[in-house]
C-alpha cells in the first residue's frame, strides 16, 4: 500500500496548491480539518485513502465513457497542454464540455499538474489501478480486423509523380486550358479525354484536374491562369524539385491539398510519410481515429488535422473508404516507402514512341517528358518524340535528346531513331530563341576581350561584334574576370523583359527537415503492471453507485442549500461513500444557477470576473433554440434594467456583450474542488 511519502510526485503536487484548493480536497475526502495540524500528516492521510481497495474500486466505478476517453488520452500523450488534449480531441469533446470534463477529473484526483505548467497527467498513486480497469490508451487508435476476404493489395493513387510529369508534358503542348467563364475549352477537353481517358473526363474528372492544378500552383510549379492565358510553366522549379526523394515528391503533392502552403507542406509531407509507415495494414479505423493517429504523429509539431483530412486523403488515394471508416491503400503505403525510383526502364520504339515504367524515378520520367510529347496516360504511360518535341525541348535548354534516350532506356539508339534526332535537331538550329547572359561591350574593350585567354576560355557564341552569349549560370564568372581585367562590372544585372519568376527553394526546405518525433513519453511505465486480476474486480454501472449516493442524501435531513451543495458533488462524483455526506460539509462558492435565480446568475458572473475562471452560459437562439457558448468573462455592466456581461468568447477569441436575465444557465468552469491557478 502506497504510505504516501512527501517525496512523491502526488504529494508534491497537493504541497503546491494554494490552501483554499488544499483544504477543499481534505474536508471533501477525509471530513473536518483539526488544529493544529501537519500539512505532511493530512497528506499522508489523503493518500492512505486514495490507497485502500474500496475507495480505488469505487472511483473506477464511478468513470463513464467521456472520463475514460479523456484518461485514455492523457496516458497516451503523456503530459499534454490542455491545448494539445483539446486538440487531440476535437471530433468528440466540443471546447467547453472538454474543460468541464478536465476540471471534474482534477476535483476527483485522477488527473494532476504536470511537471511543465499548463500540462496535465494521470494521478501516479491511480495509474496501475486505470491500467488494470483495461482503460488502455491504445485502444483510442486501435481501429478493427478486417475481414480476410475484405484485403486487397489497393491501387495505385491517381494523383502521382507518374501523372506530374505526365501533365507537364501535356501543358507544354496545351498550355490553355480555361475560358474566361471558367469551362475547360473544348480543344484542351478533346485534348484531355484522348490523352488522359476517364481520368479528366466527366465532373469527377473535372474536379481531379482542378485538384492536380490545385498542388502544382501551391507548390510553384505553374503560375496561376486567368481569363484564358496560357499555363506558364516553372521549369527551373520541376528541375529542383526531381532533386528530391521520390517518396518525399509524392507526399508533398498529397500534403498541398490537406495543406495549401508550400512551407507547410514540406513540413507535413513527412508526417504523411510516417502515419502510412505506422498505420497497420489489416484493420480499418473510424475517422476520429484517423485523427488522432494524424495527430498523435503531428504532437508537437504545431500541424493541425482537420476532420477533412481523411476525406481529402482518401481522395487523393493514401486511404481507402472502408463502410463508415478508412484503412490504410497498401499501394500508395508502397509508393512511399520507395525513396527512389530506377533510373532505367523506358523502352523506344521504332515509332519513336517511348513506353515509361511506373517504377521510373521521377528524374527519369520529368526527362523523357522534356523531350517528348504526351500520347497517352496509363498504368504504363506512352510519350512520343516528334521533330515539334525536339524544337520545344530546345526552348527549355534540353539539347541533347539522344544522351537522354540512353539514359533512361539503358540501351543503343536504334539506327533510325538516332538518324531522325539528328536531323530534327539540325532543323531547330536553323532558327532558335536562346535564353542566356548577353554581354554588350564597346568596340575597344572587345578586342582586348578577345585576347584574353581566360576570358576565350568561357564557353560562349558572339552574336556579333561586341555582343556576346553565355549560359546563365556563367554570370559570376564573367563578372569575375571583367573585375580582374580592371572593367567597371555591371551594376547587377539588367532587366529588359519581365522574368519568369523565382523557381520554389525545395531543396533548401528539404535540408531543413528533422525526422519528426514520434514517440510520446508517458508519465507511469505500464510495461511491468500485472494483468487485469481479482484484487480490483470489475464494477457496478455508474447510474447503480450514483443512485445509492442519492438515496443516502435523500434520507437526511438538510438545509436546502446545502443539499443543492451537495447532489451537485454526486453527480459530479466527487463524494464516493455514503459517509462522505456530511452536514458539516462548506462550499467554497456556488458552481451555477439557473432560471429565474437572477441573483445567483450575477454572483456566478462575479466570482468567475474575480478568479479568472471560464462562464459556460445557455441563451435561446432567435429561433427559440438553445445555445451554449464558452466565454472568458472580463466585466459586469449596467444596461437599462439589467446587467450586461462583456466577455471573450472561446475558441473564437471574439468579443460578446450578454444580458444575464437572458441566460437560462450561468455556470463556472470551475473545479467544486480546485481553484484554477492563473496561467492554467
Amino acid at each position: 500500500m502506497n504510505t504516501g511519502t512527501i517525496d512523491s510526485g502526488f504529494a508534491r503536487y497537493l504541497l503546491g496548491l494554494e490552501d483554499e484548493s488544499f483544504f477543499a480536497l481534505i474536508r471533501n475526502y477525509l471530513g473536518p480539518v483539526k488544529t493544529p495540524y501537519n500539512k505532511h500528516e493530512l497528506i499522508a492521510n489523503l493518500v492512505e485513502f486514495l490507497s485502500r481497495d474500496e475507495t480505488r474500486r469505487r472511483i473506477l466505478e464511478l468513470l463513464d465513457e467521456e472520463d475514460r476517453l479523456v484518461l485514455r488520452a492523457v496516458m497516451l500523450l503523456g503530459q499534454p497542454t490542455e491545448d494539445n488534449l483539446h486538440q487531440f480531441l476535437l471530433e468528440e469533446l466540443d471546447f467547453g464540455h472538454f474543460h468541464w470534463l478536465l476540471t471534474s477529473l482534477r476535483d476527483r484526483l485522477l488527473l494532476i499538474d504536470g511537471h511543465v505548467p499548463a500540462t496535465v497527467q494521470v494521478n501516479p498513486l491511480l495509474a496501475e489501478d486505470l491500467v488494470r480497469a483495461r482503460i488502455n490508451p491504445d485502444s483510442l487508435l486501435a481501429g478493427e480486423l478486417l475481414d480476410p476476404q475484405a484485403e486487397s493489395p489497393g491501387e495505385l493513387p491517381w494523383f502521382s509523380p507518374v501523372l506530374a510529369a505526365c501533365l507537364y508534358a501535356f501543358l507544354r503542348e496545351e498550355p490553355i486550358l480555361y475560358t474566361r467563364s471558367g469551362a475547360i475549352r473544348k480543344r484542351a477537353a478533346t485534348a484531355l479525354r484522348e490523352r488522359f481517358g476517364q481520368l479528366f473526363s466527366s465532373d469527377a474528372g473535372d474536379r481531379r484536374l482542378a485538384t492536380a492544378l490545385l498542388a502544382l500552383r501551391t507548390l510553384g510549379l505553374i503560375a496561376p491562369e486567368s481569363e484564358e492565358k496560357p499555363v506558364r510553366i516553372m521549369h527551373d522549379g520541376w528541375d529542383e524539385l526531381a532533386e528530391l526523394p521520390d517518396n518525399w515528391i509524392q507526399a508533398l503533392f498529397w500534403a498541398t491539398l490537406v495543406s495549401p502552403s508550400l512551407e507547410r507542406a514540406f513540413d507535413m509531407a513527412p508526417l504523411l510519410i510516417e502515419f502510412a509507415r505506422r498505420l497497420p495494414r489489416d484493420r480499418w479505423f473510424t475517422g476520429a481515429e484517423i485523427l488522432r493517429i494524424l495527430r498523435l504523429t503531428s504532437f508537437g509539431t504545431g500541424i493541425f488535422f482537420s476532420r477533412e483530412t481523411p476525406g481529402t486523403l482518401t481522395e487523393t488515394g493514401l486511404l481507402l473508404p472502408h463502410g463508415e471508416g478508412y484503412r490504410l491503400n497498401p499501394a500508395a503505403a508502397d509508393v512511399l516507402e520507395i525513396p527512389r525510383g530506377t533510373t532505367t526502364g523506358a523502352v523506344l520504339h521504332a515509332s519513336m514512341e517511348i513506353t515509361l515504367s511506373p517504377e521510373l524515378s521521377f528524374r527519369s520520367l520529368m526527362d523523357a517528358a522534356g523531350i517528348a510529347r504526351l500520347r497517352r496516360y496509363d498504368i504504363m504511360p506512352v510519350m512520343e518524340i516528334t521533330e515539334e518535341s525536339i524544337a520545344s525541348a530546345r526552348r527549355i535548354e534540353r539539347e541533347n535528346a539522344p544522351d537522354t534516350l540512353r539514359r533512361i532506356t539503358d540501351m543503343p539508339l536504334p539506327q533510325n531513331a538516332a538518324f531522325l534526332l539528328t536531323r530534327w535537331a539540325g532543323r531547330a538550329d536553323a532558327v532558335r530563341l536562346v535564353r542566356g547572359l548577353v554581354l554588350r561591350v564597346d568596340e575597344e574593350v572587345a578586342e582586348i576581350l578577345n585576347s584574353s585567354p581566360e576570358f576565350n576560355a568561357l564557353p560562349r557564341d558572339t552574336l556579333a561584334p561586341g555582343v556576346f552569349l553565355f549560359h546563365p549560370d556563367r554570370q559570376d564568372e564573367v563578372e569575375h574576370i571583367l573585375e580582374k581585367m580592371e572593367f567597371t562590372a555591371p551594376g547587377g544585372l539588367e532587366n529588359l523583359f519581365s522574368g519568369t519568376g523565382e523557381a520554389p527553394e525545395f531543396l533548401r526546405l528539404y535540408s531543413r527537415y528533422q525526422q519528426p518525433v514520434l514517440t510520446w513519453r508517458p508519465s507511469v511505465s505500464f510495461t511491468d503492471i500485472p494483468p487485469h486480476g481479482d484484487k480490483i474486480p470489475p464494477g457496478t454501472p455508474v447510474e447503480d453507485t450514483l443512485g445509492e449516493l442519492r438515496e443516502a442524501l435523500r434520507n437526511m435531513d438538510v438545509p436546502e442549500e446545502l443539499e443543492r451543495e451537495l447532489a451537485l458533488r454526486i453527480e459530479r462524483k466527487l463524494i464516493l461513500f455514503p459517509h462522505q455526506i456530511r452536514t458539516d460539509l462548506v462550499p467554497r462558492h456556488g458552481v451555477e444557477a439557473r432560471g429565474l435565480d437572477y441573483l445567483g446568475k450575477l454572483r456566478i458572473a462575479e466570482q468567475a470576473i474575480a478568479e479568472g475562471e471560464l462562464l459556460e452560459l445557455i441563451m435561446r437562439s432567435a429561433a427559440g433554440a438553445p445555445q451554449r457558448i464558452l466565454v472568458r468573462p472580463r466585466e459586469l455592466s449596467e444596461s437599462g434594467d439589467d446587467l450586461m456581461l462583456r466577455a471573450i468568447q472561446l475558441p473564437e477569441g471574439s468579443p460578446v456583450r450578454i444580458r444575464i436575465r437572458r441566460a437560462s444557465l450561468v455556470r463556472r468552469l470551475s473545479g467544486t474542488l480546485l481553484r484554477r491557478r492563473s496561467g492554467r
